[in-house]
Parts: C-alpha cells; sequence; structure tokens
C-alpha cells in the first residue's frame, strides 16, 4: 500500500507502520486493521508491508481485501461512560418546533436546536457539529475515533477542507478515498445532472460547508429515455451524466494533472442488487462480487465513481452487520451517527436497485427510487494507484495521512 515502508511487531505486540529508520508513520490502522478492544471495532486485516494478506471472519466475504473502521468518529470519554451509554439523545439533545426529539428521527421543522445534556445552561446550537465539538471542548467526548483522513489534491499545510479524502479500504492493494465534506456546485458543475441549492435547512448535516456550497444533482435524468430506448433499463451508470459531465469531467479536471495521474482507472460495479431482504453482512457479495445484471451492464471504467451501500454499512458499528437493508436506522440498537460515513443529507451511491438506484437519505436510511426521482449530494470517491507512497500524518482530520 504505502510502499515507502514496512509493518513490524513491537515489544507490546502492536504492529506499527516505519520507516527505514523505525519512525513510526501510522497508526496501527494502516497495518492490519483496526484492533477490537470493546467488540464495537472490525477485525479486518489488510495487505502488509510484506504483500501478504489476511482477512478475521466477521461475516465478510474473503474476497473482501480491505480494511474496514466500524463506528462513529466520536466516543465517550472514559470519565464518563459510567454516567452515559450513548452520545446521541443521552449527551447530545435535539429539540424539534418546541419538543424533545430523537436524533434518529428527522425533525422537519426550520425550528430546531441541540442541547448537552450536561449543560445546566441550556446552550442552544444550531448545527450538531457544533454541539459536538463542544462537548468534546468540555472533555465529554473524544474525536477522531476513526483515523482515515488523507489530504488530497495539495501539498498546503494545513490540509484545506476541500481536500480531505477518507479511506474506505484498500482493495487489491489500491486505497480507496471518499471525499469527507460533499462536493460543492463549483466543483462538479452545474451542468450536467445539476439541479441546485436544496439544503439550506438540513438539521442533520454533520460537515462544516456552508450549507448553500452544497449542490444537488439527479442520478440519471438527462438520459433517463435514451437509456431506456439503447438499452431497455433506465439505470444504466454509463448514460448518467452525473457519471460523465459532473464527476469524470469537471470534478476529475478541476484537480491539477499531477494529481489527476495518482487515480486509477478503476472498473466500477454497476449492476447493483436486488434484495432489501438480504442482511449487510451479505450486500458485499450481491453488490460487488455477483453483482446483478438489472441494469444492462455489470461494470463501467472511470476514475471517479461514488461509494458503494455496502461501504456505507461497514462503516457503522459490527452489531449492525446483521441488519437488513430494510431495517437499517429503524431498528432499535442501531444509529446512523455511529457511522463514521454518515453526513446527514441526502446523498447518491453509485449503487443501482432492482430497475432504480439506491440512496441514502438524510435520516441514514437506505432507500431505493427511480433515477429520474429525487435529488442527493455528492461524494466523490476513487482508488489511488497502487505505487502511490505515504510521507505522514497521523490520520486525524487535523494531521491527515499526506502522500507524495
Amino acid at each position: 500500500m504505502w510502499s515507502n515502508g514496512t509493518c513490524v511487531t513491537t515489544t507490546s505486540g502492536a504492529s506499527v507502520y516505519t520507516d527505514t529508520n523505525f519512525n513510526t508513520l501510522a497508526t496501527q490502522e494502516q497495518c492490519n486493521g483496526y484492533a477490537v478492544t470493546d467488540g464495537n471495532q472490525a477485525i479486518v486485516l489488510t495487505e502488509v508491508g510484506s504483500g501478504t494478506m489476511e482477512i478475521t471472519n466477521q461475516g465478510l466475504d474473503t474476497n473482501d481485501y480491505s480494511y474496514r473502521f466500524a463506528g462513529g468518529d466520536y466516543k465517550i470519554a472514559d470519565a464518563y461512560q459510567s454516567t452515559y451509554s450513548k452520545i446521541y439523545d443521552e449527551i447530545i439533545l435535539l429539540t424539534c418546533d418546541g419538543e424533545s426529539q430523537s436524533i434518529r428521527d428527522y425533525c422537519r421543522s426550520e425550528n430546531f436546536y441541540y442541547t448537552l445534556a450536561y449543560d445546566t445552561n441550556n446552550t442552544q446550537y444550531t448545527t450538531m457539529k457544533s454541539a459536538l465539538e463542544k462537548a468534546v471542548e468540555d472533555g465529554y467526548l473524544v474525536k477522531d475515533n476513526i483515523k482515515n483522513y488523507v489530504c488530497f489534491g495539495t501539498n498546503v499545510t494545513p490540509c484545506p477542507e476541500e481536500n480531505l479524502y477518507r479511506i474506505l479500504g484498500v482493495f487489491d492493494g489500491e486505497v480507496k478515498l471518499i471525499k469527507a465534506d460533499y462536493a460543492t456546485a463549483d466543483e462538479l458543475g452545474t451542468n450536467g445532472e445539476y439541479t441546485g441549492i436544496d439544503f439550506d435547512n438540513s438539521h442533520s448535516y454533520k460537515g462544516n460547508l456552508d450549507l448553500s456550497l452544497i449542490g444537488t444533482y439527479n442520478w440519471n435524468v438527462v438520459n433517463y429515455d435514451l437509456a431506456y430506448q439503447e438499452t431497455g433499463y433506465r439505470n444504466v451508470w454509463s448514460y448518467s451524466e452525473l457519471n460523465t459531465v459532473n464527476l469524470n469531467t469537471n470534478y476529475l479536471n478541476a484537480l491539477a494533472e499531477e494529481w489527476q495521474e495518482k487515480i486509477a482507472i478503476t472498473e466500477w460495479k454497476v449492476g447493483g442488487f436486488g434484495d432489501d431482504n438480504i442482511s449487510f453482512s451479505e450486500l458485499f457479495d450481491y453488490e460487488i462480487n455477483n453483482p446483478n445484471n438489472n441494469t444492462g451492464e455489470t461494470t463501467y471504467n472511470a476514475k471517479i465513481g461514488l461509494m458503494y451501500i455496502s461501504d456505507y454499512v461497514y462503516a457503522s458499528p459490527v452489531e449492525d452487520w446483521n441488519v437488513t437493508v430494510n431495517d437499517y436506522a429503524y431498528a432499535e440498537e442501531s444509529d446512523p451517527n455511529d457511522n463514521w460515513l454518515y453526513m446527514g443529507l441526502t446523498e447518491w451511491p453509485i449503487t443501482p436497485h432492482f430497475d432504480g438506484v439506491s440512496r441514502i437519505e438524510n435520516e441514514g436510511t437506505v432507500t431505493s427510487l427511480m433515477p429520474n426521482r429525487g435529488y442527493g449530494a455528492i461524494r466523490p470517491t476513487f482508488y489511488l494507484n497502487s505505487d502511490v507512497t505515504y510521507v505522514g500524518g497521523s490520520g486525524t482530520s487535523s494531521d491527515p495521512i499526506r502522500i507524495n
């Protein structure tokens, strides 16, 4: 993966990634997955310095050569774990239209605010992000639970927000990145499948952008009828201008040529799946290894794509992995806010579904609809060439991994 170092075992038994002078370059995650200490993290071993592969059995298909980080970015500080068992609805509270409401239930009013359960002044916060950061400042929460941030597209320090990406996994020796926050309309363009700016009142947004910058896009409207006339299907990724114009023309060309060259041309799996009653632990096989031929095509080669539904789900705590697609985010034990990929806005993955497409809703649920219905925010996703090398960084948002 990062070819200028190697994985070694320390005297304490931990694996670390070091340079030739045995200076630690990365945490254990970059060597052999995320260590299980409390039963809530996934152990999935990945390609290590020697080039060998090893993977544990956590319900993942053995062809999934990736490491997964399961759980949310924030966790309760040790000093308060005997007081609180949940971040959301116990420490972070939501008031919607003057009434207390569970955070997992989408507030459809413009009149909402967050408070902190321990704050006797009942200070009101207009965004979840600001409430979370205050709880970190006060010592009730710790952040950077998932250290997988990468700075891409610039060598500027500190890394600008628009250049922050996150590692989804390592597949066949290539690191898969997703934009940490949503792409803006300036980055994706106002042509192709662009529909406008529609996220001005979203209480659930967890990012740092001004919502007026985030464009909304259709999955496939421009060539909806043409795709059907020529293929018999409407959910065909090769016909989508979100794919061809917004992602693989506008977004790609906004990157300097030297950074474009670090991105691998990828065979994206675009056949999708068609059974909402399968568990997420089965989804990877349906979606990636054996994609349904319900779009007229099963693969599409390009540099830029979107995340798969299986990417999204494996960012959840491991206990969610046996929840069905239908039940995700509604099951009593699951909360999308404990998924580090959940950003709080409606967005598109790449995954087709039956004769439609999948969508992640603003409350974190996974649904499906026709590709010409609705809109979503976009987080570009891509794989780095296998020869890309690592030069530093701890993987936090303030100290992201840096590459040559």
